[in-house]
């Protein structure tokens, strides 16, 4: 069933935009949402996490 919801045009999101260590993470309000393109869907995320082993092995 498809959604009836408007998509928002910003979202709060954590970037990286290099290799490192946590540092390199930083969280930005009014990050453009982006727009699919044909035979792309865009999901929405209400919560995500990080496994604690994925974190420590750097």
């Amino acid at each position: 069933m498809m959604s009836t919801q408007t998509i928002p045009k910003t979202q709060h999101a954590v970037l990286i935009n290099e290799f490192g260590a946590p540092e390199v993470m930083y969280y930005q309000e009014g990050v453009l949402v982006p727009k699919p393109k044909d035979n792309q869907v865009l999901v929405k995320v209400a919560y995500a996490g990080v496994n604690p082993v994925d974190y420590k092995t750097c």
